[in-house]
């Protein structure tokens, strides 16, 4: 039976998205590749939130993927990154991946936080709103926005470096969007 594992990540702050960005395409990447997955989806929402859906044969097969190469390397880094960290796995009969709607719900229902260095309230709350925002378009927007704004955040927050995220990224993201 397919197990489904999601993860909701919020970014809390501007500083730390580009370094996110590239590691969660980089990680979206090696799921598609690893053996054993049968589907791999990221949704971007409001507030820096992301959202990710996979689908795996077993979970021997998720647990593999979790403990090598970027995925591996990038967990330490999201403990700084963000403010907001929760997971789920459960198993279903379908091959299908669940709706953005069912894996708010059961995230919600079955969903654990996972340790962040700075929680928000909501965090602390285990507070997880649904999603907001259409997965393709809006991650799209966000990072051609983003690369496109670079100059501008830069002068407004000097104390923030690299704002800055490479063409090959904002080429890539669509591939590893359903």
């Amino acid at each position: 039976m397919p197990l489904v594992s999601i993860t909701r990540l919020r970014v809390r702050s501007l500083r730390y998205l580009p370094a996110f960005l590239i590691n969660a395409l980089r990680s979206a990447q090696q799921a598609k590749a690893a053996s054993g997955n049968l589907a791999v989806s990221v949704l971007s929402d409001a507030r820096f939130i992301f959202w990710t859906r996979t689908v795996w044969n077993d979970e021997q097969s998720m647990r593999a993927f979790m403990i090598a190469g970027t995925h591996r390397s990038v967990m330490p880094r999201l403990l700084q990154w963000c403010d907001e960290a929760s997971v789920a796995h459960w198993l279903q009969e379908p091959l299908e991946p669940p709706s953005w709607q069912e894996v708010h719900r059961c995230l919600q229902k079955e969903g654990r936080r996972s340790k962040v260095n700075n929680p928000s309230d909501a965090q602390l709350r285990l507070e997880i709103l649904p999603p907001k925002n259409d997965t393709r378009i809006k991650v799209q927007v966000m990072a051609s926005r983003f690369a496109l704004g670079c100059g501008q955040q830069r002068r407004r927050h000097a104390k923030t470096p690299g704002l800055t995220v490479p063409p090959a990224v904002l080429a890539r993201v669509d591939d590893v969007i359903e």
